[in-house]
């Protein structure tokens, strides 16, 4: 009897001294959006129902162009552009939804080209039955921002046009200055995929069929600021990969690259993949499975607004150099920072 309220009490000290710190490591979560900042809201001219969203389809073409005015503008008349291009297979604006938004409630004009078809054309432009031409790719991206430029008129700031290109998208705006676009002030690389055969299966090499943009002979017409992002667990656009695209942006104003790293505290994991960048499933949250294949899952994390948008926001403030910061975790435990290369 006494040795079992021994024992009893011996376990009772036991659970208070212990588990209360493995309870709060199991528990913790990761940081959310600052309060402050770069990636915070603490610049938005507008909280809900900031700016509507104008689709145009191209005549002749499966492809589209959609773009944003914010009701309120940044500089009061006019405002900044963000050209938004999206990564292979992510032709639709709410799979960016998240950053979108964030985008235009502090005021930016955004345009978002659709330079891939969708649904049969779609399939098509994988370049099963043809050749999957990225040349074509940039020229469907310029022709419709300058067509989007021309129709909003003077509330463009075309002085402050800015480039923002997830994966392919990145790759294009690589060729965007040499091959006619709007001038870009500067522009943010996030995990651009220079290498096509990374994240293709053998079989699927052998049969796809891609004409390849030549942006080695095509980046050194970048002549603005250039940030480039990684994430530490990419292995469609390596970061060892991007370093290739360094030797090329030798006509730029500046080029910073950095690499988010992964974080695992306690049972949570967030991992700095491919899909990263990507805030929202859009037609894309039935196919988790796929993406998870195609590299990674699609969240909105704290690698969405203290990397992907702080450093656009930083880039539109007019700064590349930039530390982010990644906030802690809710026990405080700091989140792991990013890597300058």
């Amino acid at each position: 009897m006494v040795r079992s309220m021994i024992s009893k009490f011996i376990l009772g000290l036991c659970l208070i001294q212990f588990p209360v710190s493995n309870l709060q490591a199991e528990q913790a979560t990761p940081p959310t959006k600052p309060a402050k900042g770069y990636g915070s809201g603490a610049n938005y001219l507008c909280e809900e129902d900031c700016g509507d969203r104008i689709t145009k389809y191209k005549q002749a073409s499966p492809k589209r162009v959609s773009y944003w005015i914010p009701k309120k503008l940044k500089n009061g008349d006019t405002a900044p552009v963000v050209v938004f291009l999206h990564g292979f297979f992510a032709v639709v604006p709410e799979i960016y939804e998240a950053h979108i938004d964030h985008l235009v409630k502090q005021g930016y004009i955004v345009i978002f080209p659709q330079f891939q078809g969708a649904l049969w054309n779609l399939v098509s432009d994988l370049g099963l039955f043809k050749k999957a031409d990225h040349n074509k790719w940039l020229k469907q991206a310029i022709d419709s921002t300058d067509e989007v430029l021309t129709e909003i008129g003077d509330k463009a700031n075309r002085k402050e046009i800015f480039g923002y290109g997830h994966s392919i998208g990145g790759l294009l705006f690589l060729g965007w200055d040499k091959r006619g676009g709007a001038p870009l002030k500067g522009m943010v690389l996030a995990n651009p995929k220079v290498d096509m055969s990374k994240g293709m299966p053998k079989i699927v090499r052998k049969i796809v069929k891609i004409k390849e943009l030549p942006w080695k002979d095509l980046a050194d017409g970048a002549n603005g600021k250039v940030i480039i992002l990684n994430g530490d667990k990419d292995e469609i656009s390596t970061p060892k990969k991007s370093n290739e695209i360094l030797d090329h942006l030798v006509n730029a104003e500046s080029v910073t690259s950095y690499v988010a790293r992964s974080h695992s505290h306690g049972e949570i994991s967030l991992e700095a993949d491919h899909l990263s960048p990507m805030t929202n499933g859009g037609i894309l949250e039935s196919l988790s499975k796929l993406m998870e294949s195609m590299g990674g899952s699609i969240e909105t994390n704290a690698y969405d607004h203290r990397y992907y948008f702080a450093y656009l926001d930083a880039l539109l403030d007019g700064h590349s150099e930039y530390s982010a910061e990644m906030g802690h975790w809710s026990d405080g435990t700091p989140f792991n920072s990013p890597l300058r290369k």
